[in-house]
């Protein structure tokens, strides 16, 4: 392994991806979107990783060689995991074709078909691998993978048009334009970047210097920021107490983070200045560290604050959210006219779980009725 600063980019995206995918999954693992999500963010990180990010440290050509072909065929996978997404994420008539559990299964069939010609027939996909000068090896995509990196723009394309016509056709409740805001948002932060630079990729790629900083670091920070963006809108339709949560984090990070500072910064000090052995020294840190404690958690409140100064939600608020999710869920099973046993089962589990009595329930659901017709 070597240092390629051209490598932190797509590296540090791909942990990012790669804790998202946990996080969504871990949320909700019962949910579909959830669930195709993270298998998403989990097959982009593994492209980000292969492609533009730790690649770039490895010093072996035949590890690079194996990278290039995980690479490709990570592209090729994540292509049709996206419109499966797209098909259950979104609620347009542009993404029904990808809706019904058939069209999951035949996207899956073709993806598989797809892997399987890159391993068997990488040289028709990629580069061999090459000096590029600033890291040890890197390759491209070549021959059909040109094509295949195309074709993924053109679904990037194709996600972000129905993001926004989902956007702007979603009218009622506030949770489901909330949703397709996010969505709208996080496509467009990646698509138009991500899908443009790959539809243009056998031009761009090759110019000197320029295809080499905007496919790999620009690549990885368009990823990034839809990788947050899409992450917590799927969660802010799930979680109520998301800022809330959020913001806990942040208070404990802050905290952990001055006291990491203070103990390292403390014992090099100590260390150069005073003769004593690593017992004592811990000792008068973890002292210190007591001493500084209470102060540092004001300090934490208020970082948190800043950052998510709308957090503190009311139980008001609270209460609003919920009956407002709920009222999504009623607006999705009465979509067709008809509130299936299944779906009376499903509005079932989540009226109990969102605490709603069973009065307040029928009542969202005469309005809705009502609206719907």
């Amino acid at each position: 392994m070597t240092w390629s600063l051209w490598g932190v980019p797509g590296t540090l995206t791909c942990l990012v991806a790669l804790t998202a995918a946990v996080v969504v999954l871990r949320t909700s693992p019962h949910r579909n979107v959830n669930r195709r999500l993270a298998g998403l963010l989990l097959l982009e990180g593994i492209f980000l990783a292969t492609s533009v990010g730790a690649i770039f440290f490895v010093e072996s050509e035949a590890a690079v060689r194996v990278l290039s072909v995980v690479a490709m065929s990570s592209l090729v996978a994540s292509s049709l995991q996206y419109l499966a997404l797209l098909g259950i994420s979104i609620q347009t008539p542009l993404v029904a074709p990808f809706r019904s559990k058939r069209a999951f299964w035949v996207l899956m069939a073709i993806a598989a078909a797809g892997v399987a010609a890159v391993v068997l027939r990488p040289a028709a996909f990629v580069t061999e691998p090459y000096s590029p000068g600033w890291a040890p090896w890197n390759f491209q995509f070549a021959g059909l993978g040109q094509s295949v990196t195309q074709l993924h723009g053109l679904v990037y394309l194709y996600g972000f048009l129905a993001a926004v016509a989902a956007y702007l056709q979603t009218e009622c409740c506030e949770t489901n334009r909330r949703k397709a805001f996010w969505f709208a948002a996080a496509f467009g932060t990646r698509d138009v970047y991500a899908g443009l630079s790959q539809l243009v990729y056998p031009v761009l790629r090759p110019v000197e210097f320029w295809g080499d900083l905007l496919y790999n670091p620009g690549l990885a920070i368009a990823y990034l920021g839809y990788i947050v963006l899409m992450s917590y809108g799927v969660l802010q339709a799930q979680l109520f107490d998301i800022n809330l949560r959020i913001r806990g984090v942040l208070q404990r990070s802050t905290v952990v983070a001055v006291i990491a500072g203070v103990f390292f910064i403390g014992s090099e000090i100590l260390e150069a200045l005073l003769p004593i052995d690593d017992a004592v020294l811990g000792v008068f840190m973890a002292t210190v560290i007591v001493l500084l404690l209470r102060p540092l958690q004001s300090v934490a409140e208020r970082v948190a604050a800043r950052i998510l100064p709308s957090s503190a939600i009311s139980d008001e608020r609270l209460d609003a959210r919920k009956v407002d999710v709920y009222r999504a869920a009623v607006e999705g099973a009465l979509q067709d006219g008809v509130v299936t046993d299944r779906e009376r089962e499903i509005l079932l589990r989540l009226r109990n779980e969102l605490g709603i009595s069973e009065e307040e329930a029928a009542r969202i659901q005469r309005e809705m009725t009502m609206e719907a017709a």
